[in-house]
Order: structure tokens, then C-alpha cells, then sequence
């Protein structure tokens, strides 16, 4: 695996799914806010009252983020140190491995250096009692039973490279701008890092058969993660003979699919990261030793779903916003930065395209898009169906163009005009809410109720909407008229769980159950009454994660880890998701979950 680990190409992502897909957490962005996503609260608007006194802050204020699960406030700073761009000299040589761990910081090493086998086969733990009564709420297995999803439906569980990998100086990794980020003053809740965190990396072969145990046909999924090699030398162009140890877990019925998050700290200390042209040659244009060519040779034939970028708004708003906002390239300000990163994103994402084409690779490509269209504020007001056009142009429609359409659907919102007019706002650069020139409405201070219910202080972005579900997928197709959308993306936290210290408790994740049990009861209606071609939905996370800058003190798994002894447990939502699609779909019996007799048989 050391090819695999030097290049940082290598994660495995475990689904839940007949045929899967990959997904990397993203962080918060002034301009779009996705699931685990904790970076200090920022928002296109504030919460803004009923009409017509409708006040909004200004769409880039960043607001101070809660501390971790109490009143108390944190004071960020607005600055990190970071080294001038391009003092380290891109020489080639091991030594700047050396040089950018010293700037990322100490790191903390793992408990052990080995891979650990799986333990099969896995057993289920018995189903959890009803939380409510049938009458007011069915059981997973009952949720819409005469609706079934399409043939090869991809129902999934992701994870994502930093946040559950671990060992992040194993076999000659090097940092991400996040082992810097996370060491940042001020910056994660809990002062917790991705050194450790869930271990992924040594335990991914348990995490397959846990995943498997829940009766899927395609429990893994690789997560194709940027390219961290700090310096290119022969190694990216060698063949990667340590690709193969990964596949060996998998068979003709899985189906992974491939993504791209993490920025390489040499990258932002070369040239600014993605503010910079650069990062293009880096990702593309360098057609023999680029990052893109490189993974498309690497996994042809192996990987059939592809995405070029996660989450590009987040990306790309994210460099505003402490600590990563003393990484940009030189002469690039907070003005201009995200456009600067959208521009060489989507020159990076057409590179990659073209090179996807002209290779013969098989499958599709596509960005992994997040937010939403939104629901105009009031409907009696044609300035607001305006700023919904606005909202979904800039959110999703600038990254739209692929073979088929994936969205992390978390949410939705109301949309509304600001209060001085869209022409005033689209006029003038300097006004607070340009370019967009909309403001998303969270909550309706006349009735007194927020658009949906938000479980955890440290996630108070995350609203569950299952009744916008249809509306969305509905204004989606009607944009992007695709023949295959995908959720790829949706989850959601348990209130403090991350406090909890009672296993009984923590396993029993009510509002994460009724969460992903009513959201799949829309993708159903979805599909039956509202002919959406939506051919897949993958849920964050399957197993607990470092939740970016809320680290650790947030849970998003639908199985928890113990983060001193790395021991994992299937929770109520694991096992509701485990009956609901088994009703379904049918789902073969894994490999994971045969007997060792079985298997000698086999």
C-alpha cells in the first residue's frame, strides 16, 4: 500500500449499497452549508423575520461558532501563521516532506502500523424496540412497503479520508491544508485532529465486513483523495502496484465510485492551492504525471462513477475564512479568492473531462454539487421567485455540466430578495449580499418557528426538512434535466451525542432514525409519484467521524467508535436503514457474512 499511501490516492469509503458511491465531508462555506460541515457559522443571510420587516445581515459576516455543546462563545482568531507562498521550493527531494510536516505540526502516532484483519463473520445485534407507537409512526420495515426502489438502485453509507483515516504520516503521506488547519488556534471545538481519529486506514477490512453485515451487495467504496504527494518525482508515474492490495476485497457486484476533497498543504505553500492557475497543471494539464490521468489509470474499469470535485461552492468559500485565508496566492484577496478558486476549478474539472474522454475510461464523470434550489419566501412576490433563480445559479447551477447530476441534499430553505432590491444589490459589488443578491430564510419570527428541526447546538445550520424533499428534486430536474440524479449525501447528528458516555444511549439515535427513515420515505414518493430519476442516495457517515472544526464533539455515524479503544457498535439508525432496505430492494447475501465454512466452500 505504500504506493497507494505516498500518492494519497488511496481511501475506502463503506457503503451501505447494492452498487456504491463515494463522498467526502465537506466544510461550511459562506456560500453553502453541507452536512458535516462545522466550520464557524456563516451564512448567505441570517435568520431573517416574517415580511414585510425582513432584516438580514450581511451575506459574509462570519459570526463567532458556538462552543462545544454550551452557552459559552469562542472567540476565533481572524488570522493563522502560515509560511510565505512559495518559500518552500518545489525541488523534488523527500526533504520537503520533512519541511511541510514541520509546518503542519506535531503529529500523534497510531496505536499500531499493521492493517488488522477482519473479525467474521459480523452479527447483527438484535432490532431495537419501537421508539413510538405504530399507529403514530411504522417501523423501518413498514415505512411505504408496496413501494420498492429501481433495479440497481445505489443505496449507500459513506466516510471521508481525513476525517476517519488516521496514521496521516504512514508510508510516506504527506499533510493536508486540514493537519495544518485543525492545529490552529481556536479553530476545532474540542481541540481534536484527524492523527488517529477512527483509524481507517489500518482498519478497513473490519469496517468492510461491518458494512457488509448489513446486507448490501456493495459494501466499499474507494474515496480517491487529493493527491498529497509533496513532491513529484518518479513515484507518480510508477506503476501502482499498491493499488491492488485494495481491490482484492472486491468483487464483480461492487461498484465504487471516486471522489476528490483534500488540498495537499505543498500545494497552498508552492503557489496558493487553488487560488493559483497551477493547481490546474498540478490536477490536469500535466498529462503524464498529473493527479486526474494518474487515478484514471490507476482504476479504469473498476471505478464506473466518478467525480471530479466534492462539494466545489464549500471548496471554494472556505479560503475565506480563518485559518485558510492566509493560504491564497499572492495577489488574490478575500474580494476575489472563490472566484479565482471557481475559475481554475472548472478549468481543472474540464481538463479532467477531456482527459476522461480522450483515455477511453469507462463510466461517467461528474462535480458532486451541494445545496439546494430553495422556496421562495413568499410567493406573491416576484422579486423572490428572481432570488431563487439567483440561489440556484450560483449555488448549483455554475458546477451543473456533467454526465449525470449528484447532490448533497441535506436541507432546504426559503429564498427571499434582499431588502434593497435585486437590481440595487446586482449593481453594486460593494453591497453585502453581491453577487448572489439573496438572502435564505431559516426562520419565521411571526409564527415563531424555524423551517425545520435542529437536534445539536454545534450543527445549528442543519435543519431536517423532509417536506421540501419532492419540491427540490422536482426544481432540480426541471433546471438539469439529467437522466440520473443522485443523493449523494444526507445525514444527520444526534443531539449530544458526542457527551454521552453511556453506550445504551449513545447506540439509541432516535432522531437520526426518524431522520433518514422520513427522508427515504420521500426519495420513494419521489420516484413513484414525481417520476425523479433518482438513482441513488448515500448517507453520511458509516461510522462516527472527525466532524472537521467541531472534531469530535458532533457524530454523524450510523455506528459509533469508541475513540480510545476503536471499538465499533451498530446503532438504532443502522439497523433501521438495514430493514427499510431490505424491504426495498433485494439485497444478496455478502460474502462478508458467510460462515467460514462457507467460505472454504465458496
Amino acid at each position: 500500500m505504500t504506493t497507494l499511501r505516498t500518492l494519497m490516492f488511496w481511501h475506502l469509503c463503506l457503503l451501505t449499497a447494492c452498487a456504491a458511491q463515494s463522498s467526502i465531508r465537506s466544510a461550511t462555506s459562506i456560500f453553502s452549508l453541507s452536512a458535516s460541515s462545522t466550520l464557524p457559522e456563516s451564512s448567505p443571510s441570517s435568520f431573517i423575520p416574517s415580511m414585510p420587516t425582513v432584516t438580514s445581515a450581511p451575506a459574509t459576516v462570519v459570526t463567532s461558532f458556538p462552543g462545544s455543546l454550551s452557552t459559552t462563545t469562542t472567540v476565533i482568531p481572524t488570522s493563522a501563521p502560515f509560511i510565505p507562498i512559495g518559500s518552500i521550493p518545489r525541488t523534488y527531494k523527500n526533504e520537503t516532506l520533512d519541511e511541510l510536516w514541520n509546518l503542519a505540526g506535531e503529529v500523534e502516532d497510531p496505536p499500531f502500523t499493521t492493517t488488522v484483519e477482519a473479525e467474521v463473520p459480523v452479527t447483527l445485534p438484535a432490532s431495537a424496540p419501537p421508539v413510538y407507537p405504530t399507529w403514530y409512526a411504522v417501523t423501518p420495515e413498514k415505512v411505504l412497503p408496496d413501494l420498492k426502489l429501481p433495479k440497481n438502485f445505489k443505496f449507500g453509507v459513506v466516510t471521508a479520508a481525513y476525517q476517519v483515516e488516521g496514521a496521516v504520516k504512514l508510508e510516506g503521506k504527506g499533510p493536508t491544508n486540514w493537519d495544518w488547519a485543525q492545529r490552529q488556534p481556536g479553530f476545532v471545538i474540542d481541540d481534536t485532529n484527524g492523527d488517529i481519529t477512527d483509524l481507517q486506514y489500518l482498519l478497513y477490512k473490519n469496517d468492510t465486513a461491518r458494512t457488509a453485515a448489513l446486507g448490501f451487495k456493495c459494501p466499499l467504496i474507494l474515496d480517491l483523495v487529493g493527491t498529497n504527494l509533496p513532491v513529484r518525482d518518479e513515484r507518480l508515474t510508477r506503476e501502482p502496484a499498491g493499488f491492488e492490495s485494495l481491490f482484492r476485497l472486491l468483487t464483480d457486484s461492487y461498484s465504487p465510485h471516486s471522489d476528490h476533497w483534500d488540498m495537499p498543504l505543498a500545494l497552498s505553500a508552492y503557489y496558493g492551492g487553488m487560488t493559483s492557475e497551477e493547481f490546474v497543471g498540478d490536477f490536469v494539464k500535466d498529462f503524464a504525471t498529473s493527479y486526474a490521468t494518474t487515478v484514471f489509470k490507476a482504476y479504469n474499469g473498476r471505478v464506473k462513477q466518478w467525480y471530479t470535485f466534492n462539494e466545489p461552492h464549500v471548496i471554494c468559500s472556505q479560503i475565506l475564512e480563518y485559518p485558510f485565508n492566509t493560504t491564497l496566492s499572492p495577489n488574490v484577496t478575500l474580494g476575489n479568492a472563490m472566484y479565482h478558486c471557481a475559475y481554475y476549478l472548472l478549468k481543472a474539472h474540464a481538463g479532467a473531462v477531456k482527459a476522461f474522454r480522450e483515455m477511453g475510461i469507462e463510466g461517467e464523470i461528474a462535480f458532486k454539487n451541494d445545496g439546494f434550489v430553495g422556496k421562495p419566501w413568499q410567493t406573491n412576490t416576484t422579486e423572490d421567485f428572481e432570488a431563487v433563480e439567483r440561489n440556484a445559479a450560483f449555488y448549483v447551477g455554475m458546477f451543473s455540466s456533467a454526465d449525470f447530476f449528484a447532490i448533497d441534499l441535506y436541507r432546504g430553505v426559503w429564498i427571499a430578495a434582499p431588502e434593497n432590491e435585486i437590481s440595487a444589490c446586482a449593481a453594486n459589488s460593494s453591497d453585502p449580499n453581491w453577487p448572489t443578491c439573496n438572502v435564505q430564510v431559516y426562520y419565521d419570527s411571526a409564527t415563531g418557528w424555524p423551517i425545520g428541526y435542529v437536534p445539536e447546538p454545534t450543527q445549528n445550520w442543519l435543519f431536517a426538512t423532509p417536506q421540501n424533499l419532492r419540491y427540490e428534486l422536482k426544481e432540480l430536474k426541471k433546471r438539469w434535466p439529467y437522466d440520473k440524479i443522485y443523493i449523494s449525501e444526507f445525514g444527520f447528528p444526534q443531539a449530544e451525542e458526542g457527551i454521552r458516555t453511556d453506550l445504551a444511549y449513545i447506540l439509541d439515535d432516535a432522531d437520526r432514525t426518524n431522520f433518514y427513515m422520513t427522508y427515504l420515505g420521500e426519495f420513494l414518493l419521489a420516484i413513484h409519484e414525481d417520476n425523479i430519476p433518482l438513482a441513488g442516495t448515500f448517507a453520511w457517515a458509516m461510522v462516527d467521524t472527525l466532524e472537521w472544526n467541531a472534531g469530535t464533539s458532533t457524530r454523524f455515524g450510523i455506528q459509533n467508535v469508541n475513540y480510545t479503544t476503536l471499538e465499533r457498535h451498530f446503532k438504532r439508525s443502522a439497523l433501521a436503514l438495514f430493514l427499510m432496505t431490505q424491504n426495498a430492494q433485494t439485497a444478496e447475501k455478502s460474502r462478508f457474512q458467510l460462515t467460514s465454512a462457507e467460505q472454504e466452500r465458496d
